[in-house]
This record gives structure tokens, C-alpha cells and sequence, in this order.
């Protein structure tokens, strides 16, 4: 049976990472218009287009008015996703949220956190089963989590755990993440 996308890793909830005794999010909704003023910024959208490029075969041109990574998805996709918010009133930060990609719109929200709120430190944590943006103390920024309604411990405590492939990487405040392509587009 095929697991259900929007629902959050598995076994994620039940880790603490660090002991963290309260971790809430860097409220997207809240502080939409600090974010709105940052979003086409030409720094951060050469980033958002770099990485997301490599995780879909065809970026449309990101160059248009308004265009942002919702807009990417196909109307299929997003009947879909709206489906499965069923009741949620659209928010406007959706707009910053591509379905499915976290790990390519990753350093896009680490650039928007830095530019909205500089004064938290904001880093990257990376496990091989997520990625997310914190500030390394008690705040989560990761919009595409918050989307789907996920407690804020949880992106963070996916991105801690010690997989098959070891230890989490958290890297430096700043630090943008090396992105990859998917493998069946670098063939």
C-alpha cells in the first residue's frame, strides 16, 4: 500500500531531538508580508530556480510576475493537493510551497528566514529522511511543513534522525545545502 504524501515520516514524531522541551514555527502566515517583500528577491530566485531545475525536468520561466513553485505544479497536482487540505482556507504563503520537493526549496526558505529574520542564526538540518530550517534553539521555518499542518517538532525531529545512512548533518548558520539532482534526471 502506498503511503500517503502529506502525511509526516513515520517514527518522526517519537524522537527528541536534543531534548528540546518546545520548538514552534517561524509563523509563515504571521509574517507573510515581511516574506512577500523578500520572495522575488533576484538573489534568492536565482537559488529557488537553480535547485528547483534540478528536481524537475522542466522549470517553467520563473521570470513571469508572480510566478512562484505552486504555480509549477500541474492543475492535476494541485486539485489534488487542495483535496487532500479539504476545509484549510488557502494561505497565501502556499504560493512559496512546492509539493513533494522540501530538499530542493530548502536553501530558497534558509534565504527568505535570513532576509525576514536575520537575528535567529538560521541553519540547515539535513537526515536522509528530511530537510528543514531552524534556528537552532527553539524555531522551525519550513513553510512546506506547516502547509500540511504537521506539529512543529516534527520536520525537525525527521531531520535528526540517524539513519541507515548515519548521523544528521546540521550545518553552520548561513550555510546554504549542496542540492543534487534526482538521479533519473543526471542520467
Amino acid at each position: 500500500m502506498k503511503k500517503n504524501p502529506l502525511e509526516p515520516p513515520s517514527g518522526a514524531e517519537h524522537w527528541q531531538p536534543n531534548c528540546i522541551p518546545d520548538v514552534r514555527y517561524f509563523d509563515a502566515d504571521e509574517h507573510w508580508p515581511q516574506i512577500a517583500a523578500v520572495k522575488d528577491d533576484p538573489d534568492l530566485r536565482h537559488i529557488l530556480d537553480n535547485d528547483v531545475a534540478k528536481a524537475l525536468p522542466i522549470v517553467p520561466d520563473t521570470n513571469l510576475p508572480g510566478m512562484m513553485p505552486w504555480h509549477w505544479h500541474a492543475p492535476s497536482n494541485r486539485k489534488e493537493i487542495r483535496k487532500r487540505l479539504k476545509g484549510l482556507e488557502p494561505r497565501p504563503y502556499w504560493n512559496i510551497v512546492l509539493y513533494f520537493c522540501a530538499p530542493y526549496t530548502v536553501n530558497y526558505y534558509l534565504g527568505l528566514a535570513m532576509r525576514v529574520a536575520p537575528q535567529y542564526g538560521w541553519r540547515i538540518r539535513q537526515s536522509s529522511r528530511y530537510v528543514t530550517v531552524w534556528n537552532g534553539v527553539d524555531l522551525v521555518f519550513d513553510p512546506h511543513a506547516q502547509m500540511y499542518g504537521w506539529p512543529p517538532r516534527l520536520p525537525l525531529n525527521a531531520a535528526s534522525e540517524r539513519g541507515r545512512r548515519g548521523a544528521y548533518t546540521e550545518l553552520e548558520p548561513g550555510q546554504y545545502l549542496k542540492v543534487h539532482p534526482l538521479s533519473h534526471l543526471s542520467k
